[in-house]
């Protein structure tokens, strides 16, 4: 996969937590929300828990971004670690 394609997926990945304030989403919901999304192109149906991870390593060297977990109930991003709208 092209470097733009990593970076854009991880960019939709920040702005689909960030939309939902606070609120934990699960794994399964966040890679079927980045799988159906039109500007990222076909996976071919990939995007594993290992990609995800890595990808939660690399939103915080890019962006400054930690993405934290709740046990049981999924992935969120701080709110003082928001980025500004837009």
């Amino acid at each position: 996969m092209p470097a733009h394609l990593h970076l854009l997926r991880q960019f939709h990945l920040v702005q689909r937590l960030q939309a939902v304030r606070g609120r934990a989403l699960p794994f399964a919901e966040l890679r079927r929300y980045l799988l159906e999304h039109p500007s990222l192109g076909d996976y071919g149906g990939g995007y594993e828990l290992r990609t995800f991870q890595r990808d939660v390593r690399e939103v915080v060297d890019l962006f400054g971004i930690s993405i934290k977990s709740r046990r049981g109930q999924g992935y969120y991003i701080a709110e003082t670690e928001q980025l500004p709208p837009g």
